[in-house]
């Protein structure tokens, strides 16, 4: 059955193999990698149309346009930063809140709903 002893032919026949082997793996995985689903990511300045619509969805989902905090008066469309508790900060344009206590700011990749509860310190940009 098995002698122990490989003659040169089939060192080099297994070499030859493992090359091959080696190649095809590689240019498989680069195929599969080339036609595989690539997920996109959407941002709002690539299109004025998506930006709008999401604008639209916004001020129908947060009416109430003028929003009082700790004595400043903020309208729709005007630039804020929101600090919210937990050191997260956003950088937006103010839509509009609405009678369950929420606040809608909209930057070029966020739609951004949050509690009006949760804002540490908002400020005019």
């Amino acid at each position: 059955m098995f002698s122990g002893i490989l003659s040169v032919q089939d060192v080099i026949f297994a070499a030859f193999l493992a090359i091959f082997l080696t190649w095809f793996l590689g240019w498989a995985t680069r195929v599969i990698k080339f036609f595989a689903i690539k997920p996109t990511r959407l941002e709002f300045g690539e299109s004025t149309r998506e930006y709008e619509a999401a604008l639209h969805k916004c001020c129908f989902l947060f009416p109430l346009a003028t929003f009082n905090f700790n004595g400043t008066t903020i309208n729709r469309g005007t630039k804020v930063r929101v600090v919210f508790t937990g050191d997260k900060s956003i950088e937006g344009q103010f839509v509009g809140t609405n009678e369950e206590n929420m606040i809608c700011l909209i930057s070029p990749k966020f739609v951004v709903a949050h509690e009006i509860t949760d804002i540490r310190d908002l400020e005019i940009i």
